[in-house]
């Protein structure tokens, strides 16, 4: 749907990790102004599954959606 509707943008995310590393919780800390592309974004985040070797609680991801 974004690709048809030419959307473009870039959404910033805070991941929140558990002990083990998995994604616990995901927020939008800045928004690309599209639904679409920030729920994308979201949802990806969630497939990443356990991070491991971070020591990080929190971290900030951003997501960039270009058409090529």
């Amino acid at each position: 749907e974004a690709v048809a509707q030419n959307i473009e943008g870039n959404v910033r995310l805070i991941i929140k990790l558990s002990d083990s590393g998995a994604v616990e919780d995901v927020i939008v800390a800045a928004s690309s102004g599209y639904p679409i592309l920030d729920n994308a974004a979201i949802k990806a985040a969630y497939a990443m599954g356990s991070l491991t070797g971070v020591t990080s609680r929190e971290l900030i991801l951003p997501v960039i959606f270009r058409l090529e």
